[in-house]
């Protein structure tokens, strides 16, 4: 058993190096689009790194998301109900969602369809996404319904729902929508409610603080280990 150690989710650069100087882990999980990642992995301390943004970074151990198999489960999901017309909506900068967005495209293509693809920049405010909705609107507005649309995370759904709205367009009966991640705070207060695939980021956690204890506890050499979430 460790103690506990607590820390903001998103501390300055130098507040965190400064923690991290202070406090010297025995070990870190620590996610590949932070700037001082380099730094990090200089520390010479186990790391387990959650790849959430950027590619992966070879041979360190690491958390990811299957996108092969979640943007197949939303293809499939979509064909089985007899969809014709198919769209992907995620964001250009993140590798997690530009795989999942391949693998749907290749789903569906097998099936003999095509899919209409929308990757923007990630967000960095509510402001700047108020601007993106007039995009994003245009774009549903020019596909033909009805239509699935796949998002590469479930905020983007609620992006899709404020499109419709403004385009004057039903969900689910003209654009259905599925979202990855079943966040209840965002699937469950939507009128209509999202649909979404789960990820166990549970078992992900538990599986990777796991591998980073045989790490730290020398039973296993710093190797290129994969924990899944599925």
């Amino acid at each position: 058993l460790y103690p506990p150690l607590a820390l903001p989710l998103a501390p300055k650069r130098t507040k965190l190096l400064s923690w991290l100087s202070h406090f010297k882990p025995d070990g870190l999980i620590v996610p590949n689009a932070r700037p001082e990642l380099e730094q990090i992995l200089e520390l010479n301390i186990p790391v387990i790194i959650h790849r959430n943004l950027k590619e992966r970074i070879p041979g360190w151990p690491t958390i990811l998301g299957d996108g092969e198999a979640i943007g197949k489960m939303g293809a499939e999901h979509f064909l089985n109900l007899g969809f014709h017309n198919f769209a992907y909506f995620g964001c250009e900068d993140s590798v997690p969602m530009q795989e999942r967005a391949e693998s749907f495209r290749k789903r569906i293509a097998k099936s003999g369809f095509e899919i209409s693809l929308l990757l923007k920049p990630m967000p960095k405010s509510v402001a700047f996404w108020d601007k993106e909705l007039i995009t994003l609107t245009d774009w549903i507005k020019s596909l033909s319904t009805p239509v699935a649309i796949m998002t590469g995370t479930d905020i983007l759904s609620v992006y899709v729902l404020m499109a419709c709205r403004i385009a004057e367009l039903l969900v689910p009966q003209q654009v259905a929508v599925l979202g990855v991640d079943n966040r209840q705070a965002i699937c469950e207060t939507q009128i209509p409610k999202l649909s979404s695939i789960a990820l166990n980021h549970e078992r992900a956690g538990f599986n990777a603080a796991e591998l980073l204890d045989r790490l730290m506890n020398r039973r296993i050499q710093m190797a290129e280990q994969t924990s899944t979430i599925e």
